[in-house]
């Protein structure tokens, strides 16, 4: 968040094409000269020509790096901070709210508890969230920052960060619960293989979703996977949790991860693939309905990319992964990525 997107910080990109080659070839900070090619490449994957080469502008390396968490008693309580501090300009450089069902998933992949004291210190931080401060582990969220900077820099922001926080009721986890949870992130990019071989089938998919509209895109989605899952007469249940990423000053970037446990039944990656295209499906129509400057979308027969469900034909019928599909940053709804990338 603090360093901008992809597109902030490219200066200068070199493509070659069967018409030739292009590049700027200019190094003014600022250009308003008319339409600029570059950005019809950015995010076009080989569509036009193949990269050979990328110019970005680079930051110097932090004086400090620090990590902060906060939890809060409901999503919208959550939210409600990371638009203040956002709109309020002491956004760290990463900020992201993970939602109950990836609050408790995270939890569940930390290292077991082996010595006294660190049992003992758990059992108190459960005691001291859930019956002093009265927050129910069933809704609860946590929002974890990293911050990087001066020294004064970052004592600042922590401090501002902070106040918002305990406005909305957050109460802070700590730089070591920060730390814990912005890993536990990357540790999701590894764990798809692993379960891969247990018979649970999992994906994660973005979207972007203005601020007034991101519980009830959260919500559709999680409906419309339990309801899929049901007409699909699956074992158990499915998983579906997500997190912010990124925020914007009109809204936030919604990160997804779903799956779930399919027993080793025949046709798993085409049952996956059907839910998965649904919960596009639901996601494009609410923000459509907001009137925002999105294509059409054909969810039914959109092929997906090229490299799509690779993973999944090597190992049909009985194991499947679904592999990881193109990422473009200026689609309404991001093809998912497998279980094997992160944000």
């Amino acid at each position: 968040t603090k360093y901008g997107n992809i597109e902030d910080i490219v200066v200068d990109i070199k493509i070659v094409t069967t018409q030739g080659r292009h590049s700027k070839k200019m190094t003014q900070p600022r250009y308003a000269h008319g339409p600029d090619l570059q950005q019809m490449l950015i995010g076009s994957e080989g569509n036009f020509g193949v990269i050979t080469s990328v110019v970005v502008h680079v930051h110097p390396l932090p004086e400090r790096q620090d990590f902060d968490s906060m939890v809060f008693k409901t999503w919208e309580e959550g939210m409600s901070f990371m638009r203040e501090s956002f709109l309020a300009g002491c956004t760290p450089a990463a900020c992201r709210l993970v939602d109950n069902d990836q609050f408790r998933f995270g939890h569940a992949l930390k290292p077991e508890k082996k010595t006294a004291k660190e049992k003992i210190k758990s059992k108190l931080q459960t005691f001291v969230v859930t019956k002093y401060y009265g927050f129910d582990p069933l809704t609860m969220c946590a929002a974890t920052m990293k911050y990087e900077g001066s020294r004064t820099e970052v004592a600042q922001q922590k401090a501002e960060v902070t106040k918002i926080a305990k406005k909305y009721g957050g109460v802070s986890g700590g730089a070591e619960g920060g730390r814990t949870g912005y890993n536990v992130t990357m540790a999701i990019a590894y764990i798809g293989d692993f379960l891969a071989g247990h018979n649970i089938i999992g994906e994660t998919f973005e979207t972007c979703a203005p601020w007034d509209k991101v519980t009830e895109v959260r919500v559709a989605a999680k409906e419309a996977a339990e309801k899929h899952h049901k007409l699909l007469d699956l074992p158990g249940q499915s998983f579906i949790s997500s997190r912010v990423t990124q925020q914007y000053r009109s809204g936030v970037c919604i990160y997804f991860t779903f799956g779930y446990y399919h027993g080793g039944m025949d046709g798993a990656a085409d049952g996956f693939e059907h839910i998965y295209f649904e919960l596009k499906k639901v996601q494009t129509t609410r923000l459509c309905t907001q009137r925002l400057a999105f294509p059409d979308i054909d969810t039914e027969s959109a092929a997906a990319p090229r490299r799509s469900w690779r993973r999944v034909a090597r190992c049909r019928p009985t194991t499947a992964s679904a592999s990881s599909a193109s990422h473009s940053s200026r689609s309404a709804t991001h093809p998912a990525r497998a279980v094997g990338s992160r944000r």
